[in-house]
């Protein structure tokens, strides 16, 4: 928006400049005719000179217009200049904010990740021993077991 809003000050103040170049040639070309009107006009044509001093003060007065017309979209162009640098000041603030905020969570992700890593080994470790106790467990179990027909055998012989 604030670029749409430079973009039609920029438009309005060229054609503002336009104008008033436009209007200062054509002031400048009515006085160069007032002059040789001066120099050339017997004294029944004055009423034809104050014409053309009236016409010459006129477009002097749009010139004048047009300039105050250009100053305001001036300043109005640099007041919104302005604006932008304070917004991109803002953003790139914020763009900073959010990247120190990314960086931070690639931290603790890495961190995450290195506990997941470290807690796979503990549970991989765990896994094994309690596969050594259920081995271990099968085998003192047949062990019980023999060594139970071993003693019912060794009391039906004593029996």
């Amino acid at each position: 928006m604030l670029e749409a809003d430079l973009g039609v000050v920029s438009s309005e103040r060229d054609a503002v400049s336009t104008r008033v170049l436009l209007l200062e040639e054509e002031r400048d070309f009515l006085t160069a005719k007032v002059k040789a009107a001066e120099r050339a006009t017997p004294a029944e044509d004055a009423e034809k000179l104050d014409e053309l001093r009236s016409m010459v003060m006129q477009k002097q007065r749009e010139s004048e217009a047009a300039e105050a017309s250009l100053r305001e979209a001036l300043q109005v162009a640099e007041e919104a200049r302005l604006r932008a640098e304070e917004d991109a000041a803002r953003l790139s603030a914020v763009f900073d904010a959010a990247n120190g905020e990314v960086a931070r969570l690639r931290a603790q992700c890495d961190l995450s990740e290195a506990e997941a890593k470290r807690l796979q080994g503990v549970v991989e470790e765990k896994e094994r021993l309690v596969e050594s106790a259920v081995e271990l467990s099968g085998q003192r179990a047949r062990e019980v077991e023999r060594l139970g027909g071993e003693l019912r055998v060794t009391e039906e012989k004593n029996a």
